[in-house]
């Protein structure tokens, strides 16, 4: 939709034995444009589609538009094999927040009620990582 996005991450690591690194980073997205606002079509369609009123906020909540699209927690841990491999484990979970899920297009297309029915997300993954 055009609306730009914004990140401000906070990192750190610390090797808590040889050979392992332990990361953590935290996120936090925004849009550049704040559609509490901004009077454009996209704007109000979003506010159209989420049932919101007019002033931008959905019916019976104090949910504003603003710019805000949620937070995430990436948890990663790496551990040197040897000099060519390196495998690394990973977890995130992403809080999400009323303006994401208004965005989010495949919210509606899985059926929800509102465009506001949308959950949080967790994932993980495990990786090797070998030079050739």
């Amino acid at each position: 939709g055009r609306l730009g996005l914004q990140d401000f991450a906070v990192k750190a690591k610390m090797s808590p034995r040889p050979g392992w690194i332990l990361k953590a980073d935290w996120h936090q997205f925004w849009t550049d444009v704040d559609l509490s606002d901004n009077n454009t079509i996209a704007a109000l369609d979003l506010k159209r589609n989420a049932g919101a009123t007019a002033s931008g906020t959905t019916p019976g909540t104090a949910t504003d538009w603003s710019k805000d699209l949620g937070s995430e927690l990436d948890l990663t841990l790496v551990h040197k094999y040897n000099s060519n491999a390196k495998i690394v484990f990973g977890y995130s979970h992403y809080w999400t927040s009323a303006l994401f899920s208004a965005l989010n297009g495949a919210n509606r297309q899985a059926g929800a009620h509102s465009n506001l029915e949308n959950d949080d997300a967790d994932w993980a993954y495990v990786m090797i990582d070998s030079k050739f």
